[in-house]
């Protein structure tokens, strides 16, 4: 399928892999979504912090210079400002370094974000947004409220996390963590079904990434994309492999 320039690339978990170099390279001027979880290297996959590190720089250094390229948070960066729950792999050397590097592109970062494609919204996510976690946080299923609720949580995360850590900290069981269902950061693709039901349905399509799948799963109603590879999203609401 030929490349349209309205098509949307999506870039899941980075975790200091590199994959999201040829995209970037492939497609540089197009609408670029990365969904968030930048550093935390899984050791099995044998890249150290060091080199997770420098990919982080230089990832960072690229969006500066990008405003084509938009930033999603997820539960592992949220975790360099506060406790969010449950921390995982968390760089124990290196946590002011990264934090620093967060906070230096905080104004670029965001939990959420939409894109009409084919007249629907589709809502961009570290993790899905699930209809007891809208009820249980009290806030609206209107979906721009929702996002700027949600946004509006982090604009001084460097400062005061409070509201972050209070909207964002539901940790599920799939997760090792207490609650019945996870947060926009934290969901888990377990709490799923095919037809998302568990998802609000102000949302008409959800595309996110956290939890790790390979191939990736893409059903009618939602995409997880964790799969260490990239997507170009068309407009016909078609995922196709980067």
């Amino acid at each position: 399928m030929a490349y349209n320039n309205n098509d949307i690339i999506v870039i899941p978990d980075i975790h200091g892999r590199q994959f999201w170099r040829r995209a970037v390279e492939l497609y540089p001027d197009a609408d670029t979504i990365f969904l968030g979880d930048y550093h935390d290297p899984y050791p099995a996959e044998g890249i150290t912090n060091e080199e997770s590190l420098a990919n982080l720089r230089e990832l960072f250094d690229y969006v500066k210079s990008h405003d084509n390229v938009h930033l999603l948070m997820g539960n592992h960066d949220l975790n360099y400002f506060a406790d969010f729950g449950k921390k995982v792999r968390y760089d124990e050397k290196n946590p002011r370094t990264i934090r620093s590097l967060l906070t230096e592109i905080l104004p670029r970062m965001t939990i959420a974000t939409t894109r009409i494609v084919s007249g629907k919204t589709v809502f961009f996510s570290h993790s899905p947004v699930l209809v007891d976690w809208v009820k249980d946080a009290g806030v609206s299923d209107d979906v721009p409220t929702l996002v700027k609720t949600l946004n509006d949580s982090i604009k001084n995360l460097d400062t005061d996390p409070s509201e972050a850590v209070k909207l964002l900290r539901y940790v599920p069981s799939y997760r090792g963590g207490e609650a019945s269902f996870g947060s926009p950061t934290w969901a888990d693709v377990r709490e799923l079904d095919n037809d998302g039901k568990q998802i609000i349905d102000t949302i008409d399509y959800s595309i996110f990434a956290h939890t790790r799948v390979n191939p990736p799963r893409i059903t009618s109603k939602w995409a997880d994309l964790d799969s260490q590879r990239a997507f170009r999203l068309t407009q016909e609401l078609k995922l196709i492999e980067i």
